[in-house]
């Protein structure tokens, strides 16, 4: 038996997309205050115990182990070829994982970069490294293989940051995070 059904007319659709359109901007933030603090929450403020963070760090501490690997073959002795693999690696993990970072936090994460490294976003050049480590391979390989000091004080002024953006980029950082961005 086939059931006869009627097509929905336009003033039996209009009260739905009202009451879609009412729930839809009560249950998400519309202001910048509201988007701003409701990002921060979903992102979180334990910079160094997110998994993202924890798995970076431990890949970057692995790194030692290449050191370790390098002064054996060597006797003791760090080249500038084997300063520069090491310095890749680093540098290569660390855009691996600003890739699987929140939008915002990442966008955060390279401003800061481009004022503290001499405008490079992902972080120190070979040049910065060369010149703060005066040429010195070995302490650049240690540095490559250790993990920043504390990244919730480094990272500590995002929500500041994040509240001075405009409405359009809160909204798409909004969207980002709901998508997995």
């Amino acid at each position: 038996m086939l059931c006869k059904t009627t097509s929905p007319t336009s003033a039996m659709i209009a009260p739905a997309i009202k009451d879609s359109q009412r729930d839809f901007r009560t249950v998400l933030p519309n202001t910048t205050p509201e988007l701003a603090r409701d990002i921060n929450i979903k992102i979180g403020t334990d910079y160094k115990n997110s998994p993202v963070r924890v798995e970076y760090e431990a890949k970057v501490t692995a790194l030692n182990d290449q050191l370790e690997q390098i002064l054996v073959k060597n006797n003791g002795v760090i080249t500038e070829a084997d300063a520069k693999a090491l310095y890749e690696a680093r540098r290569s993990l660390g855009i691996e994982f600003k890739d699987q970072t929140p939008t915002p936090l990442r966008d955060f994460i390279y401003e800061r970069n481009i004022t503290k490294y001499d405008g490079d976003p992902l972080g120190p050049t070979w040049e910065w490294m060369m010149d703060n480590y005066d040429g010195d391979y070995l302490e650049i390989t240690e540095a490559a293989a250790r993990p920043a000091g504390d990244v919730n004080l480094e990272l500590a002024k995002f929500d500041t940051w994040l509240a001075n953006q405009d409405v359009e980029y809160l909204l798409q950082s909004e969207l980002d995070i709901l998508r997995g961005n």
